[in-house]
């Protein structure tokens, strides 16, 4: 059995960098859903309100 109190778990800044920019690229599909197809979305109430915040955003300002 692994002790995992002597593991270290810190991340890097390298694979935080990586984590977001797959966030990021994920983001772009969702970005062009309607607000009826991301509210049939499987998803918690917090990454709901974050969804429909981002569908609300019409430009680069």
């Amino acid at each position: 059995m692994i002790d995992w109190s002597e593991q270290d778990m810190r991340v890097s800044r390298t694979e935080l960098k990586k984590a977001h920019e797959r966030l990021q690229e994920l983001s772009i599909p969702l970005a062009s859903l309607s607000k009826k197809q991301l509210k049939n979305l499987p998803a918690s109430d917090y990454f709901m309100a974050e969804l429909m915040a981002l569908a609300d955003i019409s430009s680069a300002n």
